[in-house]
């Protein structure tokens, strides 16, 4: 929270989404002392999707694909603790393919483009959340 706070203080952009990406990172093992709760898991989509959208945007698609790929044990989890939620499978199917489309994106080499696909994944996990 400190490295936050003065990403804040510094208004660099870039800066504060990865840090406020890594706070938000960090909080997810506190999500999983609680069984059956998904929210560890999204933290750590939220996370990627955030942290792959700056490796994207910096030119290293690389690891931004590698990041993306990695959300899918997550979402495995996530789909296990579901159960039989048809909603928030639903959700969960939406959330899965806008990470797709942003994998995707990474490969059209445009900036204004990924950052509507990280919006959109972004929006699907709020609504997973509420």
């Amino acid at each position: 929270l400190n490295a936050f706070t003065i990403a804040v203080e510094d208004r660099k952009i870039s800066n504060i989404m990865d840090t406020g990406s890594k706070s938000i990172g960090s909080l997810a093992p506190f999500f999983d002392l609680y069984k059956d709760e998904i929210k560890g898991d999204l933290s750590r989509v939220k996370y990627s999707v955030h942290q792959s959208f700056l490796k994207g945007y910096e030119g290293n698609k690389q690891a931004a694909q590698k990041l993306l790929n990695g959300t899918e044990e997550y979402t495995a989890r996530i789909r296990q603790k579901l159960g039989d939620d048809q909603n928030k499978i639903k959700g969960l199917d939406r959330l899965t393919l806008a990470i797709s489309d942003m994998k995707l994106a990474l490969e059209e080499n445009n900036g204004e483009l990924l950052r509507i696909k990280r919006d959109i994944a972004l929006n699907n996990i709020k609504s997973l959340q509420e």
